[in-house]
């Protein structure tokens, strides 16, 4: 695919390993969260360009599936490449939500690693700056105050309130 992510993989890592510090993780968890972060998509590169360059919004139901099924190749990658399994959960749950209604599991916060709580979270945020469609994007307030306001149970709380006062909102 040529339509690979690389600038949001690098400002999700940012953020993401900016916020493990404060939050606390240790060395080793932070490595593996930022090794995770860093290479979160690479399953998108097996996913064809059609499909990416349309909006999720437009997806069909095989599109969608297809669409999802990044993370488990984007995983078979890093066992591939050897990644230590911290790093694997990150690329395995990145789309997981504390709720439980994310995918391709459906796995609940506590189910997940804090590594991956935190990467879900700043990867949701990304996708709402920085969506497929340009026109739908939202400001760094904007989705914050959504994220708060209309999809606060998907996320760590306490990780939420730390990106929320680090972005200055």
């Amino acid at each position: 695919s040529t339509l690979f992510p690389y600038t949001t993989l690098f400002r999700s890592t940012i953020l993401s390993m900016m916020l493990a510090q404060d939050l606390g993780l240790d060395a080793a968890s932070t490595r593996d969260l930022g090794v995770g972060a860093m290479v979160h998509d690479i399953g998108l590169m097996d996913i064809p360009d059609r499909v990416l360059r349309k909006s999720p919004d437009e997806y069909n139901n095989a599109e969608r599936t297809l669409r999802q099924q990044h993370v488990e190749y984007g995983t078979a990658m890093g066992v591939k490449l050897g990644l230590a399994p911290g790093a694997l959960a990150v690329i395995a749950q990145h789309h997981e939500l504390a709720d439980g209604t994310g995918y391709p599991k459906g796995h609940k916060g506590e189910r997940m690693t804090p590594a991956a709580r935190l990467v879900s979270m700043v990867n949701y945020y990304d996708n709402l700056c920085n969506p497929v469609d340009i026109s739908k994007a939202m400001t760094p307030h904007q989705a914050l105050s959504f994220m708060f306001a209309q999809r606060r149970t998907k996320f760590d709380a306490k990780a939420l309130q730390l990106m929320i006062r680090s972005l200055g909102v």
